[in-house]
């Protein structure tokens, strides 16, 4: 046997020997595995057409809301606000909904429909209130050897101290800067 012929077949002996020694990889990330099973509750509010505030007894409806609700600081909070066409009417609505929302415990996370139009039609004027609103956290997986990334996932689950992290995860520096 020649020296090339005997280098080829040691080199494809350790490629063969490499690849039997890798660990195969799960088919299911451990993120996909977790989920947090949530209650949800829902409000709607409403501006006067072209209006920058809440009227007293909108605020009031939407104080008894969230009073009855009971809110945690592992809740999530999802505000949708309506356009009115003006720039600074929708940024006093903003300001109007933050200030209402102060006291709140929760996370809160502010959104604004997108509207091309100079003056949104009056059903336009709705906004939502959602409150998300964890239940724990689910593990789908079987364990054993078959299921790979299954005791990675149980682990993760014990170790997340929030289940609202899930839904909705706390901002880091980075993310608070956008």
């Amino acid at each position: 046997m020649s020296i090339s012929r005997i280098s080829l077949m040691a080199a494809l002996a350790s490629l063969s020997l490499a690849a039997a020694c890798s660990a195969p990889e799960p088919s299911v990330s451990v993120l996909d595995r977790l989920n947090a099973p949530y209650v949800e509750a829902q409000h709607q509010f409403h501006f006067g057409h072209g209006a920058a505030n809440l009227t007293s007894h909108e605020r009031g409806k939407l104080h008894s809301f969230l009073q009855a609700r009971a809110l945690r600081s592992e809740d999530v909070l999802i505000i949708t606000i309506p356009t009115s066409g003006d720039n600074n009417t929708d940024a006093a609505r903003v300001q109007n909904v933050t200030a209402a929302l102060a006291l709140v415990p929760s996370r809160i996370k502010l959104s604004m429909q997108e509207s091309f139009a100079k003056r949104p039609l009056e059903r336009h004027q709705i906004g939502l209130i959602r409150v998300a609103r964890a239940e724990g956290i689910r593990v789908t997986c079987q364990p054993g050897v078959e299921d790979l990334g299954c005791a990675n996932a149980i682990n993760l689950a014990h170790m997340i101290h929030r289940p609202a992290d899930i839904l909705s995860p706390a901002p880091t520096a980075r993310t608070a800067a956008r």
